[in-house]
C-alpha cells in the first residue's frame, strides 16, 4: 500500500517493477495506492511494527546491553519471529528518468506485475482492487514508452540476518481474483 503521491505513482517506478523477481528474487503481489487521508491510518500499522522493533532495543538496553551502532539493533532484533535486516544504499548513478507516462497512469489505483502463466512480463492495473476490468500493458508497450534501455541498479546490500523464529501467519488471499 502506499499514498498516491506522485514519487510513487510514476511509470518509471511501475516499469522498474516488473524486472524486480528477475533481478532480485522479489515477487510484488500487487500495490494499492490509497486516496489522499486515507493512507495515514493504514500505513500506521506498519509504523506499528517499526515502534515494535524500537521498544525492542529499549528492552535490550533495559536489560544491560547497549546499542551504539546498528549490529547493536540486529543483535536485539534477531529474536523477532520471521523478521530479516538488512541494510540497502541505493545506487544513485542513474539520474533522469527515462519511461514516458502509461497512458490513465493516475486512474489506476491497484497495480499487478504477474511472474508466471500467460501474464508474465505484463503489467496489469485498474482503477479499484477487485472490481473492473485490467489494464495490462504488455513487454512491448512498455518498451515503447522507454526512451533508453532499463537498467539493474547495483544497490550496496549487507548481509541480511536470518529470523531465528518462523513466520506462522499466512498471507490471506481472496479467491478468484485472478488476472
Amino acid at each position: 500500500m502506499s499514498d498516491n503521491g506522485a514519487h510513487y505513482h510514476s511509470s518509471e517506478l511501475m516499469a522498474i517493477i516488473a524486472h524486480w523477481n528477475e533481478w532480485y528474487q522479489i515477487e510484488v503481489r500487487d500495490w494499492q495506492f490509497l486516496e489522499p487521508g486515507e493512507a495515514k491510518s493504514t500505513i500506521d500499522s506498519h509504523h506499528a511494527a517499526i515502534s515494535i522493533l524500537l521498544l525492542i532495543a529499549v528492552r535490550y538496553v533495559r536489560i544491560g546491553y547497549d546499542v551504539r551502532e546498528g549490529k547493536d539493533i540486529v543483535e536485539a532484533a534477531k529474536h523477532l519471529s520471521g523478521t530479516s535486516l538488512a541494510n540497502l544504499e541505493p545506487d544513485r548513478d542513474q539520474l533522469g528518468s527515462n519511461v514516458k507516462t502509461i497512458k490513465g497512469i493516475s486512474n489506476l489505483f491497484y497495480w499487478k506485475w504477474p511472474v508466471s502463466g500467460e501474464m508474465i512480463g505484463y503489467i496489469c492495473a485498474r482503477s479499484l482492487p477487485h472490481f473492473g476490468p485490467w489494464n495490462n500493458f504488455s513487454p512491448s508497450t512498455i518498451a515503447k514508452l522507454c526512451t533508453k534501455p532499463i537498467v539493474r541498479p547495483h544497490p550496496k546490500i549487507s548481509e541480511q540476518t536470518e529470523p531465528e523464529s518462523a513466520w506462522t501467519i499466512p498471507i490471506p488471499t481472496l479467491p478468484g481474483d485472478q488476472l
